[in-house]
């Protein structure tokens, strides 16, 4: 059980940690993106894949380090999850899930551009990078999978 806790938990951050490069291929070029006959997602999609299988082999070898194993780390992790989830319900509710995955910004017939001003988005202004941000956090401070490596005790013989 706690090692599949842990492996969801990786990779979900493995994905979480690749969403900033997703919207930097797609942000600072969107007019290029709307200029395509074809649906810019046949290219991000694919891309973004390519980060995730990245971001998974350059973490796979730290996936099982532990910093500290403790049952009482799970009292934070647990307020940061329910943080988080608060977080994505609440950025749900005046956002589209056309919004939420970049459609007006790369589609030229689907420029539904508007600034959110009302609800979570009046506080925060992206409050899914937020509950990323929580999740990811929350899933580093529940814990980890072994016990850390002990030091090698030295033996001499005499």
């Amino acid at each position: 059980m706690v090692q599949s806790l842990n492996l969801i938990g990786w990779l979900a951050c493995v994905v979480y940690s690749t969403i900033p490069s997703f919207w930097l291929a797609i942000h600072p070029r969107s007019e290029y993106w709307r200029s395509r006959s074809r649906s810019p997602y046949r290219v991000l999609l694919p891309l973004w894949i390519v980060l995730w299988i990245v971001a998974a082999l350059v973490t796979a070898s730290w996936r099982h380090v532990v910093l500290y194993s403790s049952l009482w780390a799970w009292v934070p992790a647990a307020f940061l999850f329910g943080a988080g989830f608060r977080l994505y319900s609440k950025s749900g509710q005046d956002f589209s899930i056309q919004q939420l995955s970049g459609i007006p910004e790369v589609m030229p017939a689907a420029r539904e551009q508007r600034l959110i001003t009302a609800g979570i988005h009046s506080r925060v202004r992206h409050p899914a990078y937020l509950a990323h941000f929580c999740e990811m956090l929350a899933w580093r401070l529940r814990g980890s999978i072994r016990e850390a490596p002990r030091r090698p005790k030295l033996v001499c013989n005499k």
